[in-house]
């Protein structure tokens, strides 16, 4: 009986530092890593961005980064042809230290661009495509960045939240 206790008890406290090891690179670690992201969020790299993750960064993106006043705001709701709802909470730097960070945490193989309110993250594709992963999946939000420049803003209310 005593070798089982301290098995449960080793068990135990080795899921303990497991989930301090998270909160530490993912809480604390991940902030000092991308630290100054307001200040980077409209002087994108994109030659920085395009070594890092092999994908060329259309010019129409940067022209949005740098034009778009929604790129700045948080909890946007975009609504495209179709009438569809997109929540965007914030859009990430075009920077290597957030790209790389967010590109970590979230596992997506394009470039994130912005996060939704949830547990999901805009990405552009190697195509130019914009998608949205998320625990629902994968799909895709607009054949290109010009497109999803194009949605209109709705304003949000109160009773969206």
């Amino acid at each position: 009986m005593t070798y089982l206790s301290g098995l449960l008890a080793a068990v135990f406290v080795l899921g303990l530092l497991l989930v301090l090891f998270g909160i530490v690179r993912w809480s604390i670690v991940s902030s000092i890593r991308t630290r100054g992201g307001a200040a980077r969020l409209r002087r994108p790299d994109p030659d920085g961005v395009a070594r890092l993750t092999g994908i060329p960064v259309e010019r129409s993106l940067c022209e949005m980064y740098q034009a778009d006043d929604r790129v700045s705001r948080e909890s946007l709701v975009l609504v495209d042809g179709a009438g569809k709802e997109w929540w965007v909470g914030a859009f990430f730097p075009l920077a290597v230290p957030d790209v790389s960070e967010w590109r970590k945490l979230t596992r997506v193989t394009g470039i994130p661009i912005a996060s939704d309110m949830l547990k999901g993250v805009y990405y552009v594709t190697a195509t130019g495509a914009v998608r949205l992963q998320s625990p629902e999946g994968d799909v895709e939000v607009a054949r290109s960045i010009p497109e999803f420049r194009g949605f209109e803003e709705r304003e949000s209310s109160e009773d969206d939240a």
